[in-house]
């Protein structure tokens, strides 16, 4: 029976330890359950409303938590299950495209029936970009199963060391939306 990409995506969760013994790590954050606590939908209510027939942008979201529980942490990234192997360059482009729009998220693993695409969610989508543009990893499913990098497991995020492996250094939070906003407007500005 080939895998569905909620399965692919269970094996993430559990390889990279953000599921472990069936439990959820604090962090993680199922987007539709997010929709009913008002502090998590005040966060991210723009990038969980629904999309049309697809339900909502994304489905998962995970956060490093906060040092006292009490204030949410830190958004590290955006889960989005699609179940076709290989989704079209503009569903690519324009799941890139909503991300980048919200700014808040460093990196959007799509999930599909056959691998799992790692994009840097900050870089500026741009026309000519392609499934490949701010690829920042494809994860391949290989004898049923998906081989995660260490750079990948949910202890990187937490401790900050996935900011210093290859894949963390590759993302440049100066093409976020909010800087590339403020240097449009400066160069309007000039004009």
């Amino acid at each position: 029976m080939a895998a569905t990409a909620q399965d692919i995506l269970e094996q993430v969760l559990e390889k990279g330890e953000f599921v472990q013994e069936g439990k959820w790590s604090s962090g993680l954050i199922d987007a539709e359950k997010a929709k009913a606590t008002a502090t998590t939908d005040l966060r991210y209510g723009q990038i969980l409303d629904k999309s049309g027939k697809d339900g909502p942008i994304i489905d998962l979201i995970y956060e490093v938590p906060g040092e006292t529980g009490d204030f949410p942490g830190s958004p590290y990234i955006y889960f989005k299950i699609l179940e076709e192997a290989d989704p079209s360059p503009e569903t690519i482009k324009h799941l890139r495209s909503l991300i980048w729009n919200q700014g808040h998220v460093p990196t959007l693993w799509i999930v599909t029936p056959t691998r799992v695409l790692i994009y840097d969610s900050f870089a500026r989508p741009q026309k000519e970009d392609d499934e490949k543009s701010h690829l920042l990893e494809e994860l391949r499913q290989i004898g049923g199963q998906i081989r995660l990098y260490d750079e990948f497991y949910k202890k990187n995020f937490d401790n900050g060391d996935f900011w210093q492996s290859k894949y963390g250094k590759q993302i440049d939070n100066q093409q976020r939306v909010d800087l590339a906003m403020l240097k449009d407007l400066t160069a309007t500005k000039m004009c």
